[in-house]
């Protein structure tokens, strides 16, 4: 299927999150030290009304905490803020999960009604898995990943969740490879990552 594609995710959810709350899963980012390039978090925070993090890294938490950033350490499969939020935003969270479901109910219970979840998550499709496979035979694959979503199975998901969804776009995250670029292009399937933007259904 054709989506748009995205160059820079920022340019779709800043003007989504604006003077809104926001709850942000998996906030880390893997690791506190990369924070000094683009971080998703801080980004939200700068065009945010108010945001929350979440992540399950309890010293990387304590020193965000320490820098000044409301996150607060829980299991994202077991959310419990007592606290309802205009968007969720989870970024390359659902493949590392034991149970993405057990994980959309808890989000549900965090949306106010309306409320918007944006997701992004690697392709398994990608063009770099595509070039593995052709010289090796296999694939890359996190040690951490559970599981794997195309925009066609991920949208079963979310609905059967009872999240609506409305718009999905490919990530055009290429910065370095531009033979790859050209194959995206060629055929967009071939991208790295691809985002969902979803309503919680009444």
């Amino acid at each position: 299927m054709s989506y748009p594609i995205l160059k820079n995710r920022m340019d779709l959810i800043g003007p989504l999150v604006k003077d809104k709350t926001i709850l942000d899963l998996g906030c880390v980012d893997h690791y506190v030290k990369q924070l000094q390039g683009s971080w998703m978090h801080r980004e939200l925070k700068k065009r945010a009304k108010e945001v929350t993090g979440v992540d399950h890294l309890p010293e990387a938490i304590e020193q965000l905490q320490k820098m000044g950033y409301h996150v607060v350490c829980q299991d994202v499969e077991k959310l419990n803020l007592h606290q309802k939020f205009d968007i969720v935003v989870a970024g390359e969270i659902i493949e590392h999960l034991k149970n993405p479901g057990l994980f959309l109910e808890g989000v549900q219970n965090h949306l106010k009604e309306d409320g918007l979840l944006i997701l992004t998550t690697p392709n398994p499709f990608s063009i770099a898995q595509f070039f593995k496979i052709l010289k090796r035979n296999q694939i890359k694959v996190n040690v951490d990943h559970t599981t794997w979503f195309d925009p066609q199975t991920l949208q079963v998901l979310l609905t059967k969740n009872h999240f609506q969804v409305k718009e999905i776009y490919w990530l055009n995250d290429f910065k370095r490879f531009w033979i790859r670029s050209l194959w995206a292009k060629f055929r967009p399937y071939f991208h790295d990552g691809f985002l969902v933007v979803c309503e919680k259904r009444k």
